[in-house]
């Protein structure tokens, strides 16, 4: 299901040429969602109108996206598949790395004070993969070893 909505929205960026603004703009609603999990259970709840649904998604979101974003969260809501928004989302932005040859890894390191060490994990993951790596760090140590 996550597929066949991510794949259509997938081809209409593609094809009008809005690929990166759709991307940055589903990461940004899905981050929205995702933090504000009783939002998305009220979009989803079967009782609450369509047109309250409607009315809720424009004062959140109208004006604020794209037109295009805006529009295909309306589908998902009219379609009743709101609830999958952020897994759609992960599908596209998945989608999204593959065409543009951007690997996304999480990096843990531990430093000494002693390294004096020039590695670099983005030119290691370049080599390696060939691929552009965003990489986020959640854990930074610096060690007295």
């Amino acid at each position: 299901l996550e597929k066949v909505y991510a794949d259509a929205l997938f081809e209409l960026a593609v094809e009008d040429n809005t690929l990166d603004t759709v991307a940055e703009e589903m990461e940004a609603v899905a981050g929205i969602l995702n933090e504000n999990s009783d939002f998305l259970k009220l979009l989803s709840a079967p009782t609450v109108s369509d047109k309250d649904k409607k009315s809720m998604l424009s004062k959140a979101f109208e004006g604020r996206i794209s037109d295009t974003v805006f529009n295909f969260i309306n589908v998902l809501c009219d379609n009743g598949r709101i609830k999958y928004f952020i897994a759609i989302s992960q599908q596209f932005k998945d989608m999204y790395n593959d065409k543009n040859g951007i690997l996304e890894v999480i990096a843990t390191s531990i430093l000494t004070s002693r390294s004096n060490s020039t590695f670099s994990p983005r030119s290691f993951l370049k080599v390696s993969f060939n691929n552009f790596a965003y990489i986020s760090y959640p854990i930074f140590i610096i060690c007295p070893c």
